[in-house]
């Protein structure tokens, strides 16, 4: 008994502690100028220019998967004599898990909203009224929606349209689903933690309105005595226009007292699976505290990481934010049989999983505690692996949509590092097979001069477009025409792979195939060295197979080289030279896809006087920059020990620019951002955009923990200025790793570098310092 009860206090202690550390890193990000919504499985609420944050519920609109859900509901508040009360919004807050609106109804009436999205795709508007006067207040509370009968889809298609398929209306709640171009289906179920007076449904002439009270076919209706329980619409005579539906409460607030309503949107693939989970919703505690436990629980699932420089900090947690919140588990459904990351929150193209960016999930998710989305990112594509043995470059949700296009991806860094993290030789065996087919494409396919160097055949499939880097073989490669061209990204993530299978082979004892990889990796290599290589500008170059000229282009790819075991001390030049010269990529805000010096080089996204939404001719690409700040890492740790200090402040710069007009309340993930002053595109609103790594350069090179091959990991921090920092609760090989580094203390035993392996030390030293430990 005794002992049983020591144990339970001692987790308990744990686990108090966990839940408060976790709750105060989503503290950490709170802020009063964003609204975004995730962390459900295929659900995000994140419009990118709302305009009804002042109004209660969801107007605007949700996506599921890549459709829009709009409008979803809005809640409509009258008096006791009918009149409208309009919410005076006074206040907004926002965490991961919810945001907080407060809202002044009256002198003596305040509301206070917290909005949610649950793990469930569940909407959630909890509304909490406080009556301070003498008397009791009554509200007529109406939860209504408006939903297009036929929903055009795309403005340059009119054929794409979305139709009702069924609509029920009870006390309880009403729900409906629609059929999105005989692609996907949606259903949604709207309701609260109350049964309702009544449920109205009227069909409607006209266009979706603004949430306003007096628009709605209800204004008309009201009484003293509610709105009519009725339904006005037939599926066979309605057709087009609009479908109002309503659901009405009444509420009463006692004098110096507190009242609750919650509201209720499911969004799920059918009406059924809304309609079940609308009803398991917890409805008898508060779904927002259920939420706040639930992002507890996915912080928890992630190293903790803390320093001296609160910018970097608060970025590491703002990054595992974005990853979660473009998190998506179909369960099987959609095209995708395994969980991923989305790469951007917007409905459109963003809104599916991308090779391009699937494999830099992989670098980042592989710190999670669990390997199920790492390795679904790259499942999924082996699952829609082409007869020619390539990849898609994206999964497209409908029922008929086959994947499409085509991305350049390093699949094999991403690979190798997951492994050394969550080794799965079940995992390796999988995926081998898949992976040979993948290069043996691109010895077919991408490389008919037998010349061991990959073709890039048009300006969309490295996902950047519009660059100068396509002109050198095709002045009119920005129309969008095919043309090829050795590229030097291409080669580099081939030549990885290359590598990877070899020691993939290795591990699964496949003799033979360790030979070939070695021998198809050293061809690329000597192929790279040799035509890729300019020793006169000394630069790596993409390069012109008709003529076998090397390019005159200085694009920011030329640095992926140095990602691999390919280079050496004489190729330092390129760093040297190139990107640290203020003249070309060396920037506060890191770091140009084009070099500043090119003719067409443009920092503010012009091209052929346009600004473009997606120009990489000068832009600062997050992409591009990770790979640039990776690169520079690896030189500094593992060449040129002189190269430490440019290495940490150029991933300093890196984070730094990523808060808004630099205010570390405002952290963002744009796309890109201007190379010369730093500014965001909010004209794209394409914010939490998950198209780079970069809690994965934190963990590396800020607290240094680099895990190798086998059984050992190397601690190796760059020079951050840090006086402090703790890695904690990092996973290793089943194994907990935790890095302190301290300098502040006025005991001497206290400093220095600390490493633990489950709770023992197994390191200390007194400057930051290269550490090997065998685990």
């Amino acid at each position: 008994m005794r002992s049983g009860t020591l144990v339970w206090v001692g987790m308990c202690v744990v686990g108090c502690l966990i839940a408060s550390t976790v709750h105060a890193n989503e503290e950490l990000l709170r802020r009063n100028d964003k609204y975004y919504l995730g962390g459900g499985d295929r659900v995000v609420w994140a419009p990118p220019f709302p305009d009804h944050l002042d109004r209660l519920g969801f107007w605007d609109h949700a996506c599921f998967m890549d459709y829009k859900i709009e409008p979803v509901f809005t809640i409509t508040l009258l008096d006791e004599s009918l009149q409208e009360i309009v919410p005076k919004l006074i206040d907004l807050t926002w965490v991961p898990s919810h945001a907080t609106h407060v809202f002044q109804l009256s002198e003596y009436l305040q509301l206070t909203e917290q909005r949610a999205l649950l793990p469930t795709d569940v909407l959630v508007s909890d509304l909490r009224f406080n009556n301070t006067s003498a008397k009791s207040k009554t509200l007529h509370v109406i939860v209504w929606t408006c939903q297009q009968l036929k929903q055009p889809l795309c403005t340059s298609n009119p054929e794409q349209i979305a139709t009702m398929n069924s609509v029920h209306s009870f006390r309880n709640r009403i729900s409906w689903e629609k059929n999105f171009n005989d692609q996907l289906t949606a259903g949604v179920a709207l309701g609260s933690n109350r049964f309702a007076t009544a449920a109205i449904v009227d069909a409607s002439d006209g266009n979706i309105p603004r949430p306003v009270w007096k628009h709605t076919p209800f204004y008309e209706k009201m009484t003293n005595d509610g709105l009519p329980d009725e339904v006005h619409f037939n599926p066979y005579r309605h057709t087009d226009g609009l479908l109002y539906m309503a659901l009405h409460y009444i509420i009463e607030i006692k004098p110096g007292s507190q009242e609750n309503f919650t509201v209720y949107a499911s969004i799920q693939s059918s009406e059924s699976s809304a309609i079940d989970a609308f009803d398991l919703a917890p409805k008898s505690t508060s779904p927002v505290e259920f939420n706040r436990q639930e992002w507890e629980r996915f912080f928890a699932n992630v190293p903790e990481f803390h320093c001296s420089n609160p910018f970097i900090e608060k970025y590491y947690y703002y990054r595992w934010y974005g990853l979660h919140i473009n998190r998506v588990n179909t369960h099987g459904e959609f095209n995708l049989p395994f969980p991923c990351i989305f790469e951007g929150v917007n409905a459109g193209w963003f809104r599916h999983q991308i090779s391009n960016s699937a494999w830099v999930h992989m670098l980042e998710t592989r710190w999670m505690h669990t390997p199920e989305i790492a390795q679904g990112s790259l499942k999924n594509f082996v699952y829609h692996q082409r007869p020619d043995g390539s990849f898609p470059g994206a999964i497209m949700s409908g029922r008929s949509e086959q994947p499409v296009g085509f991305y350049h991806a390093n699949w094999g860094e991403a690979i190798r590092q997951l492994h050394r993290i969550h080794p799965n030789f079940e995992f390796l065996k999988d995926i081998y097979p898949a992976l040979e087919k993948y290069v043996a494409y691109f010895d077919t396919k991408r490389d008919q001069e037998n010349w061991h160097l990959y073709d890039v055949i048009n300006q969309w499939e490295t996902g950047q477009e519009f660059s100068s880097r396509y002109r050198f073989v095709d002045p009119h490669a920005d129309d969008g025409r095919d043309f090829r061209m050795k590229g030097i990204d291409a080669t580099t993530y081939i030549y990885e792979l290359q590598t990877t299978l070899a020691w993939i082979a290795n591990e699964l004892g496949q003799g033979d195939d360790v030979k070939k990889w070695k021998a198809a990796a050293e061809q690329t290599r000597t192929a790279m060295l040799s035509r890729m290589w300019d020793p006169f500008t000394r630069i790596f170059t993409d390069v012109d197979p008709k003529t076998g000229k090397q390019s005159t282009v200085k694009a920011a790819v030329c640095f992926y080289p140095f990602l691999t075991d390919i280079v050496r001390k004489e190729h330092l030049a390129v760093i040297n030279d190139h990107l640290l010269n203020p003249n070309e990529f060396w920037s506060t805000y890191p770091i140009p896809t084009l070099s500043f010096d090119d003719p067409l080089a443009n920092a503010f996204g012009e091209w052929n006087d346009k600004r473009l939404n997606c120009p990489w001719n000068g832009r600062s690409w997050l992409m591009t920059t990770s790979h640039a700040c990776d690169a520079l890492a690896r030189v500094a740790l593992t060449m040129e020990p002189a190269l430490k200090s440019k290495a940490a402040d150029m991933l300093k710069n890196y984070i730094s620019m990523l808060f808004l007009d630099g205010d570390l309340e405002r952290p963002s993930s744009y796309e890109y951002y201007n190379s010369m002053n730093g500014r965001a595109p909010y004209f794209r609103g394409t914010d939490d955009y998950m198209h780079s790594w970069i809690v994965d350069l934190i963990i590396r090179y800020v607290a240094g923990l680099q895990p190798g091959d086998g059984n050992r990991i190397i601690v190796q921090p760059l020079p951050m200025g840090l006086t402090a920092f703790t890695l904690d609760n990092a996973i290793v090989k089943g194994r907990v790793i935790k890095i302190v580094w301290e300098t502040t203390s006025t005991d001497p035993a206290v400093n220095g570098l600390f490493v633990y392996v489950d709770g023992k030390l197994a390191s200390k030293s007194a400057q930051l310092t290269r550490v090997e430990i065998k685990l």
